[in-house]
């Protein structure tokens, strides 16, 4: 069995009434790396998964507005899955135009708390193929609307 420990230290300059010291802390963080090294495996296993099935995953976060998109929604978008800084709007500029409103729309339903049905659309990846797509997205806003 393994113990896993954090110290941590912090160092105190002298001044006029006491001598310049440190003081420090042990914290056993054992369940902590635990469950660190589970999630890993967890996101590792959900990586394969999807690039397996190619399909991807996306999450859209409100407040402020953040795009997340997995590893294999990136490359399916013909996006770079090391990218940061994706946009809604780089995400529909992958989209063909002729589908284009209508996913805007389908967006629109779902970020003001609607259950929009599932859509079909087009779209031109950076290696000329066409491909169609089927995205379906659900509100998991909590009771702060977050």
């Amino acid at each position: 069995e393994v113990l896993w420990i954090g110290d941590e230290l912090v160092f105190t300059p002298a001044d006029e009434l006491t001598a310049a010291h440190v003081t420090g802390s042990w914290t056993d963080i054992t369940e902590r790396r635990v469950l660190e090294s589970a999630l890993a495996t967890k996101e590792v296993q959900l990586r394969a998964a999807e690039r397996l099935v190619q399909l991807g995953s996306w999450n859209l976060r409100l407040h402020p507005t953040a795009l997340s998109l997995s590893e294999e929604a990136s490359r399916l978008h013909g996006l770079d899955p090391e990218a940061s800084g994706v946009t809604l709007e780089d995400l529909l500029e992958t989209v063909e135009p002729e589908h284009r409103d209508a996913v805007t729309r389908w967006f629109q339903v779902l970020l003001h708390g609607g259950a929009p049905p599932p859509i079909q659309f087009e779209m031109s990846h950076t290696d000329s193929v066409t491909r169609a797509f089927v995205g379906r997205g659900e509100d998991t806003r909590d009771d702060a609307g977050a």
